[in-house]
Order: structure tokens, then sequence, then C-alpha cells
């Protein structure tokens, strides 16, 4: 540990106002609550803990000398990790499922899957020991435990005071640190961060990674990220050799994000794009990108999407924007102001941008039919502005779909796949429909008896059938019909008495999807688009006998964080944490659409 507590005969304190004040002074860029902030420091004659003393420094305490990035990271969802009710629901959950199947949850304890999922959402506090060991029947979400530190989540001093990978093996984990926080944490007031020549400071000792024999430029490494960001769950308990049956692995890739990104065209193994690009290159760089010319324009183009060239210098964001967004109120979530960079500020506006860029998509169709005949139309979908797969990350509960309406001259629909039908949710209290699309479930699977169906909160299995909207292109002969989802699946393959899991009469493993990661005995990762990989999807419509034309076909792409239907499922089982205003702010992300293509008819 350093001895920035006490510098040069100084307190940790006045070294810190000191700071404050040459910040006020030389103009540096702070908001007038900055400011306000500053001066309600300056004027507070309470010392603050000296720095030695504290594993984990407030983000308050950052913010006086870096407010610029406390700004992007008090919106992003490193701070809200630990908060997100949608994750404690789950979690929760999921732990009581497990206890109930003679598993040991996720709760604190001497156990394999103890804090599993808060290790990485709350590093500290499972540094720390802060939580509790609860019993069985306990209610309380693992959140309620958390401490100050803890609440911040993936924090400054979190990824600042990360100095190397942890080489160990364990679960999930097969010694290249990667993978279930397989990363080594050192609290105190040494700060690890990526400058070769970081400047004196009076408040920590400033490091960088080849002072500690750390590989060169971790911080700024896919390595990084990707000691959280593949998460790896433990296989079907009733399995007899304890593997994945499909993939032969120890485990279940839950979260295959970093792994994605190793073996695609921008990593390091099959690189097809001249360099590495990594993760920080994407999503702490100076955007979401925008057109050329909403930036100030320099000689660097920035990868993944080369077509935006703008001057990336050396300032690294922190606003790490995904497909998630906060559901419940949260700091920089919707504002469409820009900072000093010209980054746009809210999460909503910086994810519609980002999306954008995501991905191309074309249709193509013949230019001619007649009336009583079947139309071939294939729908071209490319992920083109991703370093990883399209969905990545919690792929398997995210949507990514092709909305495709074939209409006649007079707009009605002839065909629609992947459209939204306006219902009521009495299960979370939505007794009329209520106008709003966006958290209404897709019809490629729907209730017994209509509507949404819904996944039982104890048991967690789905009461869905097959829906209008239902993919038959896997049928034999297949079917080119039915919705296209780019969202992977959670697999459950029955075991039978000796553990074996089950074939049909052709040797192929007996599979059902379902809907919760703790259900699965394979997670399917296959339907999501790889980087620079184009998709086809073919539509067989039929024309009706004696329609006028010409007719028209419009497709988009859009994207959706979460199915209605699983956040229903946290509502029913956890109402505390999850509600429907909730599931009505899982908004959809318009992606890009097509040009609309017109087939006469003869």
């Amino acid at each position: 540990m350093g001895s920035g507590g006490d510098i040069q005969g100084k307190s940790a304190t006045d070294n810190q106002r000191a700071i404050a004040e040459e910040l006020v002074h030389t103009g540096i860029d702070v908001t007038p609550q900055e400011i306000k902030a500053l001066v309600a420091f300056l004027g507070n004659p309470t010392p603050l803990q000296p720095l030695e003393t504290v594993d984990f420094s407030d983000p308050e305490q950052c913010r006086i000398c870096h407010p610029r990035q406390f700004r992007e990271w008090s919106g992003n969802m490193m701070a809200y990790s630990a908060l997100s009710p949608t994750f404690s629901a789950l979690e929760a959950l999921g732990s009581a499922f497990s206890v109930s199947h003679g598993g040991s949850g996720f709760a604190a304890g001497d156990h394999p899957t103890a804090l599993f999922c808060q290790s990485c959402h709350n590093p500290a506090d499972t540094l720390l020991g802060s939580f509790p060991t609860l019993s069985d029947s306990d209610g309380h979400a693992m959140r309620d435990f958390a401490t100050k530190a803890g609440r911040g989540g993936i924090s400054c001093d979190i990824c600042h005071q990360i100095s190397g990978p942890d080489t160990s093996l364990g679960f999930g984990r097969l010694g290249d640190g990667i993978a279930n926080t397989a990363f080594v944490l050192e609290p105190g007031d040494t700060k690890f961060g990526p400058l070769d020549n970081p400047e004196y400071s009076p408040t920590h000792t400033s490091a960088h990674g080849q002072d500690i024999n750390m590989q060169d430029g971790y911080l700024r490494s896919g390595e990084f990220c990707g000691t959280c960001h593949d998460v790896r769950t433990p296989p079907d308990a009733n399995l007899a050799d304890g593997v994945d049956p499909v993939t032969n692995e120890p485990f279940q890739r839950l979260e295959n994000l970093f792994t994605e990104w190793k073996n695609g065209p921008y990593g390091p193994l099959n690189n097809t794009v001249g360099g590495v690009v990594t993760c920080q290159d994407c999503h702490m760089d100076l955007g979401p990108p925008e057109p050329a010319g909403s930036y100030a324009e320099g000689e660097t183009t920035v990868y993944p999407r080369p077509r935006y060239v703008f001057e990336r210098e050396e300032v690294s964001t922190h606003y790490f924007t995904g497909i998630d967004i906060a559901l419940i109120d949260f700091p920089g979530q919707d504002d469409e102001e820009r900072d000093e960079n010209g980054n746009v500020i809210g999460q909503v506006q910086r994810r519609q941008i980002l999306m954008e860029s995501a991905a191309e998509i074309a249709v193509s169709a013949p230019a001619n039919t007649v009336s009583g005949s079947t139309i071939p139309i294939t729908v071209h979908v490319t992920n083109s502005g991703t370093g990883h797969n399209l969905p990545s990350g919690f792929s398997q509960e995210r949507q990514i779909w092709v909305e495709l309406i074939v209409s006649d001259n007079n707009g009605q629909p002839v065909y629609e796949s992947g459209t939204l039908v306006d219902t009521a949710h009495p299960e979370t209290g939505e007794m009329e429909p209520d106008g709003n699309l966006d958290d209404e479930d897709l019809r490629n699977l729907v209730g017994p008896n209509g509507g949404s169906g819904v996944i039982d909160p104890l048991t967690l299995e789905a009461d869905v059938i097959h829906g209008p909207d239902y993919n038959r292109r896997h049928e034999d002969p297949p079917v080119y019909q039915g919705l296209a989802n780019f969202g992977n699946e959670f697999i459950r393959i029955p075991v039978d008495g000796n553990g074996e899991p089950m074939r049909d009469d052709q040797g192929h493993f007996i599979e059902e999807e379902v809907f919760m990661p703790f259900l699965s005995t394979h997670t399917d990762n296959s339907f999501s688009i790889p980087a620079l990989t184009t998709v086809d999807v073919r539509y067989d419509v039929d024309v009706p006998t004696g329609i006028e034309g010409p007719l028209q076909i419009n497709v988009r792409l859009r994207a959706r964080a979460f199915p209605p239907r699983f956040l229903r499922a946290l509502a029913a089982g956890r109402p505390d944490l999850v509600n429907e205003k909730m599931v009505d702010r899982n908004r959809i992300v318009d992606m890009v659409s097509a040009a609309p293509v017109n087939v006469q008819i003869q």
C-alpha cells in the first residue's frame, strides 16, 4: 500500500481541498452542481477518513479531481449494478429455487455458489464480507445488506484497484484470468491506471501496470473486461458427468461476450480488420458514433465502425453504453444535453445511437408475382457495427427481431411477423390495454387462452404454447414463416434415471426451450449473429387470389433488453422489487429499417 493519506506533511483532507481550489481557479469545466458540491466540501469541517485506512473510496471523493469521469459513471450500468431491481429479483428467485431443489443458493456461506452473482455486481461487499449468512426462508434481497461502498456497484475503486488477472483455477475458470470475477483486487490508496507516466497526485498513489509486473496495458485490454463479461454457471445437477451435454464443458456459458470478441474478427485470434480492437475502443471512446461532422474530425478511424471518423485523442469516457438502461429513477438516463466533448449525455439517447450503428438490414423479393402464388422474400441482417455477437451479454434474455409487414395497395396487411398486440396484464395490475406496445410480448409464444402467458415465480416454468408467429423454419420440411428473433435460448434436456441426457429415435438430444437459466441443461448461443456476419431470413408469403397490387414490403430490426414475460415473472415473484411501471420502461429500440420494396401483381 502507498501512503497517500499523509504526503509532504499534509493530511488527505488538506490535499483534497487544495486540489478542489485549483480546479475552480484554473477553469476546469465543472457544472453548477459540482461547484456547489465543491463549496460544500470546502466548507465541511468534518475531516475525511485517511485514505490509507479506507478499502474503497466513495466515488464522490474521486469526483473532486475527476468531475467528468464521475458524471459519466454516475448514470451508467456500472453504477447501477448493485442496485438493479431486476438483477436483485432474478438472484433472489434463483437462490430460492436452488435451495428448494437441494442446492445451496447464492447467499453468503461456505458453499460453491456463495455470492456468485454479487461477486460481479457488488465486488466491494463480497471482498469485505459484508453479507450475512441467510436462512433458507429469509426473503431479503442481497442488496438490502449492501454497504455504502457496495451500493456503488462497479465504482471507481473497483476497476482502478484491480492489479491484474486471477489465473487460479476455480469454478468456471480455466486459469486464463477470464470469467467469474477472475481479477486480483487490492483495496487501498494505490490506484492503477492506463497511463505510462501518470501525473503526481497528493491524494493517492498512481501506478501503471508495468510498475507491478502486470502485463502491459492490462487496463485497456479486452481481457480486463473478460474477467466479468464471460459468466459461466453450474451444469445441470442431475447430469451424471456434470458437463453441458452439447459443449462437453463443465459449465454453461450464460454470458459469452468476451469469448465472442476474442474469437471474432476484432479479437486477437482470427483478426480480419488489421489490428485488435478492444472493448474499451468502442465502449469508452468519444461515441457512440454519429455521422461525420458530429465531432471534431481528425486522422484516426475508430474501429469497429470505420465509416465514422473523428478525433479520439486521449479521452476515455465512462458512459459504458449498451442495451441496458435503468428501469427505475436513476441519474443520467433520459437527457438530450451534450457534454464538453460533444457526447450526448443520456443513456437512453446514447443507446439509440449505439444500436442504430450496430446493424444493417436489406430485403430482396421478386419484382413481379401473380395473385394466388407464393412470393419468396429474403431479409438480410448484418452485424456490421459491433465487436461481438448481436445480441450479446445476457443474450438469452435479449430480443433483437425482424418486423416484416407485407401490405396490399390499401395498406392492409397480407402477412406480418414480429408485430405486437396491445393486451391487458392483470398479473401485474394492468387491467385494461394501456395503448403501450413496448410492454407486449412477441407472438411466437402465447398463453393457453391467448395473451402473453406467464412464468410461475416458484417453479420458473412457463405456461405458453406456440402462437401465430411461431418460427417454423426448423420443421421437417421447413416452413419459411414465423418470427426471426436472434436472442439465444436456454435449453432443457431431460435426464434419465442414470443421469444421462435423453435422445430421440434419430439420436438427437430431446430439447425444450425454458425461460430461466436455473432450469437449463444447455445454453444455446447459436442464434445470435457474429460480428461482420450476415444472416439471411427467408419468408414464403402467400398472395391472396384477386388482390390488387402493388404489394409493399416494410422491414425493420427492433431490439429490447428483456422480454416483458420475463420481467412480469420477476414482478410476480418479487413485487417488492419489480412492478408494471418498470415493465413499461423496458422500451423497444428501433435499430434500422430497410427501404420499402414493391412487388407488382400481374
